[in-house]
């Protein structure tokens, strides 16, 4: 085992904490130089999970948001163009709450990935039902006001349409570079992605990101051919109130209009 000052990255390191620049360029191994290295930053996280035994929860999912379409046939209106569009409180509804305890389980493990505080904690804002019968189609948009969003999918016929999300940085449009007509143009580079609607498949993104889903052109007759979903916006709250938060960044609380004070409880007032 070698001992740590004969390491050559550790000694990169320790010059790099000190901003000894010229150490470092001593350091860097000739047979490294000359290599053409990248480096990625600021990624879009897509994050996706199949769930245990979805057709049976499904079934009985599909059931209950066709019942509740029957009972509210008017819906809202947000993205949804000539779909159903059930009102925001399904989370809320205990024959739905299983599926929200789902979307929170992914939501969790997605936040342990990108070095969300261990204490912070995820909680669903608003969750809602989409039915999608044949000419359906959400219009391009993003979730304001919160961090996580997700579209799951309960049933997806042949030709439904697929869920589309695009480069959130439209200045990379203003001059595309040439690429190759003949070889894989890397992941990354890409201007756009399409995620096909697989049952049982939830697909969690960044609120920010803009998102649309294709017109449902399916074949298939009666309820069959319906697209259904459910979208679920995600934020997040500090478990132990205040007792973490950072020296410094404590506000101590939050004013109302009416002049009272609040207790803040980290990310959200829950």
């Amino acid at each position: 085992m070698s001992h740590p000052s004969d390491n050559p990255l550790e000694k990169i390191q320790k010059a790099s904490a000190e901003g000894r620049y010229s150490d470092i360029a001593e350091l860097i191994p000739e047979e490294c130089r000359g290599n053409v290295f990248q480096e990625h930053w600021f990624p879009t996280i897509v994050s996706l999970m199949d769930i245990r035994n979805y057709k049976e929860l499904n079934k009985g999912w599909i059931a209950e948001i066709l019942e509740w379409k029957s009972e509210d046939q008017k819906g809202i209106v947000r993205s949804n163009a000539q779909g159903w569009h059930s009102a925001v409180d399904m989370h809320t509804r205990r024959e739905f709450m299983p599926m929200g305890q789902q979307f929170l389980f992914q939501a969790a493990e997605v936040a342990k990935r990108m070095g969300f505080d261990e204490d912070a904690e995820p909680v669903i804002v608003n969750m809602w039902a989409n039915v999608s019968p044949f000419g359906a189609y959400n219009k391009s948009h993003n979730h304001p006001n919160t961090i996580l969003s997700l579209a799951y999918y309960l049933q997806a016929p042949p030709g439904c349409g697929k869920f589309r999300i695009s480069d959130p940085r439209p200045q990379t449009t203003v001059l595309i570079p040439p690429y190759s007509a003949t070889r894989k143009r890397p992941a990354e580079m890409f201007e756009e992605v399409f995620y096909e609607p697989i049952p049982g498949r939830c697909i969690m993104f960044p609120s920010w990101l803009m998102h649309e889903v294709q017109p449902n052109l399916t074949e298939v007759q009666g309820d069959d051919g319906l697209r259904i979903s459910v979208s679920a916006n995600i934020f997040f709250r500090m478990k132990n109130s205040m007792q973490k938060v950072k020296d410094g960044l404590d506000n101590k609380g939050v004013l109302t209009p009416d002049g009272e004070l609040l207790e803040s409880r980290g990310l959200i007032n829950l």
